[in-house]
């Protein structure tokens, strides 16, 4: 399965595979510029989750918070 997903971004332009003949057949894959184009963009994402991570974390209890105040007095 791994063989067939490298080969599919091979062919997708994402990754370059280099075949070394050699005792055993030795494969080498790394990124190709496509491949390595989104690695900036997500460094920025990452960037972004760790600044606001407490923001998430603590956003779903705030907000459980306001509705069991909405909801009013349970019976």
């Amino acid at each position: 399965m791994l063989t067939k997903n490298l080969r599919a971004l091979e062919r997708d332009g994402v990754v370059i595979r280099t075949v070394y003949p050699s005792a055993p057949v030795r494969i080498e894959y790394r990124l190709s510029d496509l491949g390595m184009s989104p690695l900036e963009p997500l460094a920025a994402l990452r960037q972004w989750a760790i600044y606001y991570l407490d923001d998430v974390v603590l956003a779903p209890k705030a907000h459980d918070v306001s509705d069991e105040d909405a909801a009013g007095p349970q019976l």
